[in-house]
């Protein structure tokens, strides 16, 4: 059984609670795995009298490094909260007026606030419902969806998932068909022709769960009030050759049945479907690697891995080069991935324990006695905790071959270069080259130079430029609250108690036309 290496996630809890017997500062702290990134309930207040029963919890982020989004995303999720919470209590007091005048009976009206946890990896992935009831036969239902980049501090759209624009004709055409199944089944009934589902919107409400993109509609959007807020799961591994991901494996699984192999052209291909019925395409080269030799044939369950990183057509069904398959068997795993040196999976999913019963084998079969750091590995494995990551002893580790690659090109020497911005020398403290290879460059002479101010908040380590870009020691994301936040490969970094950055920051996040090195200067324009 293949494991599912998409790891879009991290995810929160919130839960709002409002009213007015008491007000807690109550602590219920959710720790994000490799983030100090925490959730709380800021203020709980319950409360019922003759007009209105509350029962809202109002919650609050805390650790996120960028700690002006954070202070705005609270503000945000208490503001909505408060103004139902008040609307809900003056509409009340008018029935109320109103009541007494006609002789009505008082009716009480209702407030309830509560949270879901959706997902809890890289992105922080929850909802927060709402439910009014203001009179009537049925109350109000609302749901806000929440898709938190914990590293990058940004509240993500749904285009932000994906590298490719076509992203909503794929679920657009996901959505069609499961709304046809639905209402084939005759239990579920959606508006047809010009009031029916046609597109996902730009800001569509969309959470992550159980390694899914769930795409969730407003009452009234798609279909009759007693249908709610529909909801459409997607199997991200359907998405996952357009996926957006900073930290998922390079090498992602497909499984699914074989329905289908034809040879030609010097290849196989092999039509598939998932358990759930999501087609997709297999093309088998000479340079595959086919675990064990195994025969592929119409009826076999299989897991191919392909390199995400490489450029794919972006067709449906997806079309997969694939570079590792092998057939599923019962109670077994297969991952394909690189591991550090403490043989944890560039994912951080799997973490590997080596034991004499380990077999490993380069993919000629011949005795493996390396280092496994760093190398392209299959790895066959059975029973795993449920941790994160999950540790196992493999039954079985393939080091596949690999061709070498030269470098593209040799970071020059910075140290003496000097720095060039607008066509004049600065006064400035020398750049140098990181450990990774990173230009970096002292960020206060060059924005000052360019006439850009630069604040810098040691309470929270981090700096805000005169045009609204923030940025933070350690954390690579780099640009402004509400705008799109880039990352460089390269976060920010402190050396004798300057502040530096890579050089592209200039071109990339400040936008300028250009920031290059050249012989003995650093060219910034």
């Amino acid at each position: 059984m293949s494991r599912k290496v998409i790891s879009l996630c991290i995810a929160v809890v919130l839960l709002l609670s409002s009213g007015a017997v008491f007000a807690s500062d109550t602590y219920i702290n959710t720790q994000i795995p490799n983030y100090k990134v925490n959730i709380m309930t800021a203020k709980e207040i319950i409360k019922e009298d003759r007009l209105v029963k509350h029962n809202v919890q109002v919650p609050e982020i805390q650790g996120l490094a960028n700690k002006a989004f954070e202070k705005e995303l609270n503000g945000i999720i208490m503001a909505k909260a408060l103004k139902d919470i008040e609307e809900v209590e003056k509409q009340a007091k008018e029935f109320e007026t109103i009541a007494k005048k006609e002789g009505w009976d008082i009716r009480q009206y209702e407030i309830f606030i509560d949270y879901e946890v959706k997902t809890n990896r890289e992105i922080l992935s929850f909802i927060v419902n709402t439910y009014m009831y203001t009179g009537g036969a049925n109350g109000i239902t609302k749901v806000d969806t929440y898709n938190i980049d914990v590293k990058g501090s940004k509240d993500l759209e749904i285009k932000d998932l994906f590298y490719s624009d076509d992203y909503k004709e794929i679920i657009n055409k996901e959505i069609s068909v499961q709304i046809k199944k639905q209402m084939e089944s005759g239990e579920v009934d959606y508006f047809t022709e010009e009031m029916g589902f046609k597109t996902i919107s730009d800001d569509q409400d969309f959470y992550i769960e159980d390694n899914n993109l769930v795409i969730l509609f407003k009452k009234y959007d798609i279909a009759p009030g007693y249908m709610g807020t529909p909801e459409f799961k997607i199997p991200l591994d359907t998405l996952s050759y357009m996926i957006r991901n900073k930290s998922q494996s390079k090498y992602l699984p497909f499984t699914g049945v074989v329905k289908e192999v034809t040879e030609g052209d010097g290849k196989i291909t092999i039509y598939l479907e998932d358990k759930d019925g999501k087609p997709a395409y297999f093309i088998i080269t000479k340079d595959t690697y086919i675990i064990d030799d195994a025969e592929i044939k119409a009826g076999s369950t299989i897991v191919g891995f392909y390199d995400a990183e490489k450029p794919m057509i972006m067709i449906y069904p997806p079309r997969y080069s694939v570079e590792v398959v092998g057939l599923v068997k019962e109670g077994g795993s297969i991952k394909v991935d690189r591991f550090d040196m403490d043989l944890v999976s560039a994912d951080n999913m799997l973490k590997l324990h080596i034991f004499e019963e380990t077999e490993i084998v380069l993919e000629d079969g011949k005795p493996f006695e390396g280092e496994l750091t760093n190398r392209k590995l299959v790895v066959i494995y059975g029973l795993s905790t449920k941790s994160i990551p999950a540790q196992t002893t493999p039954i079985k580790i393939i080091v596949l071959f690999e061709k070498a690659v030269p470098p593209i090109y040799n970071f020059p020497s910075v140290e003496d270069a000097e720095i060039i911005v607008n066509g004049k020398k600065i006064e400035s403290p020398k750049a140098y080259t990181n450990e990774n290879g990173f230009i970096m460059v002292p960020i206060r002479p060059v924005c000052e130079s360019l006439g850009v101010s630069v604040e810098w908040h040691n309470d929270t380590r981090s700096v805000t430029l005169g045009n609204g870009i923030t940025l933070s020691i350690g954390v690579d994301g780099y640009g402004k609250m509400k705008d799109s936040v880039i990352t460089l490969g390269a976060a920010p970094e402190l050396r004798n108690s300057r502040l530096y950055v890579p050089l592209d920051f200039f071109k990339l996040a400040l936008i300028i036309d250009d920031a290059t090195i050249s012989k003995d200067q650093i060219i910034i324009k």
